[in-house]
């Protein structure tokens, strides 16, 4: 793997001390993941703070296309 195809090489270069990679179907659960990690204690006493969120989805472009689009048609 190089950079590009990397997942972990965004990270480089950051003042991050952790991060996690999530997978998910459903969003909606997703969403309330994040809600509970919000009023968890370590949240709310201030033991760790929530940097940045990045979100992607995997072949975003084909999915738009395909259904959108209606380029597979």
């Amino acid at each position: 793997m190089d950079e590009t195809t990397d997942p972990y090489c965004m990270f480089q270069n950051m003042d991050y001390t952790d991060f996690v990679i999530c997978e998910t179907e459903d969003m909606k659960f997703y969403h309330f993941m994040w809600e509970e990690i919000r009023d968890s204690i370590p949240y709310t006493n201030g033991y760790m703070k929530i940097k940045d969120v990045i979100m992607g989805m995997e072949n975003a472009f084909q999915s738009y296309e395909k259904e959108m689009l209606e380029l597979d048609k």
